[in-house]
């Protein structure tokens, strides 16, 4: 889970103190509302996520055992099933998973 425009920012960039600070800002609201990344995180939510990721090339086999431990509050998606149904639906829209030969 990230803010919007966060995962956007370059490495070598000046921004990051400023998105950690409404990171920070952001999840203590979130404890004030009594908003947990469980009540964020749905099985759709995980769904896009493996569609975004299949759409640029991208692997979910690698990693998923591990993300899917980390998952909070226990939230889960039922991968062998629903992703594959998902990987059918994806077309590849651009392959970034090799980087060319220059």
């Amino acid at each position: 889970m990230t803010l919007p425009g966060a995962a956007s920012i370059p490495a070598a960039d000046s921004r990051h103190a400023i998105m950690a600070a409404q990171t920070g800002k952001r999840a203590v609201a979130m404890v004030w509302d009594d908003l947990k990344p469980s009540d964020l995180i749905t099985e759709n939510a995980i769904h896009n996520a493996v569609a975004a990721v299949l759409a640029i090339g991208g692997s979910t086999k690698r990693r998923r055992a591990s993300h899917r431990a980390r998952a909070p509050g226990g939230a889960r998606a039922r991968f062998s099933t629903s992703s594959t149904r998902v990987a059918r639906a994806t077309p590849l829209l651009a392959n970034t998973a090799r980087p060319a030969n220059i």
